[in-house]
């Protein structure tokens, strides 16, 4: 499973979402991040209809497990509860 963070450059709650993933040691330590300009990579916005950013994508391939939208409430719970989500439809 990985996780890809869509951000944009000009988008605060995705800087302030960098804070939450670094406070689930855990989870960064084994889950692949990989993070997408939604201005470069159209395509991905297209695929899995990005509607805002920060958007997380829990994938297993291409295949989406789960997704959390936005900064805004976000803690390091929420973020290992949506990892128990993905892991549980792998």
């Amino acid at each position: 499973m990985r996780i890809v963070k869509i951000e944009a450059d000009v988008c605060p709650q995705c800087r302030a979402l960098d804070f939450i993933l670094m406070a689930t040691p855990e989870v960064n330590a084994v889950i692949e991040k990989v993070n997408i300009d939604r201005d470069e990579n159209k395509d991905w916005i297209e695929k899995y209809t990005i509607m805002g950013t920060p958007t997380l994508l829990f994938l297993d391939g291409e295949r989406e497990l789960t997704r959390l939208v936005g900064a805004k409430g976000t803690t390091p719970e929420i973020i290992r509860e949506k990892v128990k989500e993905a892991e549980e439809k792998l």
